[in-house]
């Protein structure tokens, strides 16, 4: 079936209303489709800390045809779902909640997890729920121009494209949402906010439910975990939980094992899985600094956010004994300690009234790039980034089906009459582009240099002369090379000459074509 050209065409009927009515020009650009659309792919990620390592589905969704709609829609739907009184946004928010909390005797920590939720969320129901949230939203006109009938449309539009390609064959998702796609988490975060608020906000058999997607921790009263279970699998036939109970008093939840003190108070330390290799980046590897500082700051501060009192001593301690063993020098390690503790005692930074700096990525390559990071700070206001380059276990185990690229870059047509020659560059598969001046020459098209030169001298192209001179999916690079192509021409059919370059590096580089 060719289900990426019934995306395509759904697609661009929205994007042809769209354009009549001036008011959502703006956020129609926001959404467009890209030059080069792709089929999404799938892989499976072992679970490797479940029980016969089982694979989880990821769709590959970058570059498909409702990809960047899907984003736009997902940024505005986090906003209106945000601040919702179960949700955790991280491991340290949840032990601030924690240290708020007191259980009585009695009382059961139990942990609940969705099976599948992403694939088996039902869309329908979801749909609706989101709508009754954009109208009761306030603020919906800050986030977006867009109408809520256009955004359910587009919303339906995403949910309805889920389709991928595995081994050349294209399958079509009929239920829930997949992961990989950026609305995934949001329609799920929708729907158990539902839940949520139609099973646990007065359910008095629960004293304390706190979720992070879909994992969620609960105390429950008088030991009732089995009845609240059955409470919560009872609200859509698609969606069950399964449950987990504690363990001498100790249950784990995302990095943090969380336990009973003596004075009803919650303790908690970090939480490694059985799988936990303790293997991070080497210091020695050939890595910027910046990056093996930011392990060790990162390791810290998790050590001493995460740990109650009664273990942050030892966390710190077996912290330092794992960096040691990945080769980070004692003396470094205490530095950045002693660092970190100092960042955690300031009062948070609001970042929001600072001017953002531009970024500048540069490969890593050793000294010279710190070299040159050093040199740019000094020239100019700008955060440094480093790309370390590839990691040997992309090199020697990617399992990811490989889709043929496009055939981006400068192309060159011969005139089949004259020695006239055509360059040109696209982003596109440059046959695409050919078949396009084909059609010019067809139609007798007046704005195509080719038709024009083909017309205006009844000459004809040459069919076995189209060729890929230069591959270069880099926009700025790909019309540079097309510049210096098009000026190293003796007989050409360009009327422009293309980005202008300066005279100095033209005739350097002229000699290396």
């Amino acid at each position: 079936m060719d289900t990426n050209h019934s995306s395509d065409q759904q697609s661009a009927n929205l994007k042809k209303e769209f354009v009549t009515r001036q008011d959502l020009h703006f956020e129609l650009e926001k959404t467009s489709i890209g030059k080069t659309p792709r089929s999404p792919i799938i892989y499976g990620a072992p679970k490797v800390h479940k029980k016969d390592i089982p694979l989880r589905p990821v769709v590959d969704y970058r570059n498909s045809p409702t990809y960047k709609l899907s984003k736009y829609l997902a940024n505005i739907l986090t906003k209106v779902a945000s601040k919702h009184e179960f949700s955790i946004k991280n491991s340290t928010e949840f032990v601030e909640e924690l240290k708020k909390t007191r259980s009585r005797p009695g009382d059961k920590k139990v942990s609940f997890d969705v099976t599948s939720l992403f694939t088996m969320v039902p869309i329908p129901e979801t749909l609706e729920y989101i709508k009754q949230r954009l109208e009761e939203y306030p603020d919906l006109k800050k986030l977006t121009s867009l109408p809520i009938n256009d955004i359910m449309s587009l919303l339906e539009l995403c949910t309805t494209s889920s389709y991928f390609q595995f081994q050349n064959q294209y399958y079509k998702q009929n239920y829930g949402t997949a992961m990989g796609s950026p609305l995934s988490p949001i329609i799920a975060e929708f729907f158990l906010q539902k839940l949520e608020l139609t099973k646990i906000k007065n359910n008095r058999l629960i004293y304390f439910w706190r979720r992070y997607v879909d994992d969620v921790l609960c105390i429950a009263r008088g030991r009732n975990q089995d009845k609240i279970l059955r409470d919560i699998n009872s609200f859509h036939p698609s969606i069950q939980f399964t449950v987990e109970e504690e363990i001498d008093g100790k249950i784990p939840f995302l990095d943090i094992t969380i336990y009973s003190k003596n004075d009803s108070s919650l303790g908690h330390y970090v939480y490694r899985k059985p799988t936990q290799t303790c293997q991070y980046l080497n210091f020695r590897s050939f890595h910027p600094r910046a990056h093996k500082i930011g392990v060790i700051d990162t390791l810290l501060t998790r050590a001493i956010r995460l740990s109650d009192d009664d273990h942050v001593k030892e966390e710190i301690e077996l912290t330092k004994i794992i960096l040691m063993k990945n080769e980070y020098p004692p003396s470094l390690i205490n530095d950045r300690l002693r660092r970190v503790k100092i960042k955690l005692l300031q009062p948070p930074n609001n970042k929001k009234d600072e001017e953002i700096k531009k970024r500048i990525i540069l490969p890593w390559a050793g000294d010279v790039t710190s070299k040159i990071a050093s040199y740019l700070r000094n020239k100019m206001d700008v955060d440094i980034g480093y790309f370390p380059g590839p990691k040997i276990g992309s090199i020697v185990c990617n399992a990811k089906q490989k889709l043929q690229k496009p055939r981006a870059g400068v192309y060159s047509i011969q005139c089949n009459s004259c020695p006239a020659v055509y360059i040109g560059e696209t982003e596109r598969d440059f046959m695409v582009r050919i078949a396009e001046h084909q059609n010019d020459i067809r139609r007798e098209s007046t704005t195509s240099p080719v038709a024009a030169h083909m017309i205006e001298n009844d000459h004809q192209l040459d069919p076995n002369s189209f060729k890929l001179v230069v591959p270069e999916n880099r926009k700025f690079f790909r019309k540079f090379k097309e510049a210096l192509h098009i000026k190293k021409l003796t007989s050409k059919i360009n009327i422009s000459s293309g980005v202008n370059i300066n005279p100095i590096w033209s005739s350097t580089l002229l000699n290396f074509l």
